[in-house]
């Protein structure tokens, strides 16, 4: 993963973090680290879930803390799910219809 970060190579860097996590859940620094290439991915839900999974089961206070305060700042991106709501009150610009063209 460090050799991946260091070619700016993100969308790898955060496989190969992935994998780490699977295979050794207890690394928190690097499910952190995860966490924030799948932000930087745009990825918040799946950055959500790796920052709960940091905050509810280390024992690290740091990384537990860190986890904590990321989650705060999650709370004001708008889930995937409430974008999608929000954007389905609009409906496609082909379907308006024009007022018929006075007499």
């Amino acid at each position: 993963a460090d050799a991946f970060h260091a070619l700016r190579a993100t969308l790898s860097e955060a496989v190969e973090l992935r994998i780490a996590t699977v295979l050794d859940p207890r690394r928190t620094r690097e499910r952190l680290r995860l966490a924030r290439m799948l932000l930087a991915l745009d990825l918040a839900a799946a950055a959500r879930r790796e920052l709960e999974l940091v905050a509810a089961d280390t024992h690290d206070a740091e990384a537990k803390a860190e986890a904590r305060r990321s989650l705060e700042e999650l709370q004001q991106v708008p889930t995937h799910e409430e974008a999608e709501s929000s954007l389905s009150e609009f409906g496609p610009i082909g379907r308006r219809v024009s007022p018929p063209p006075a007499p």
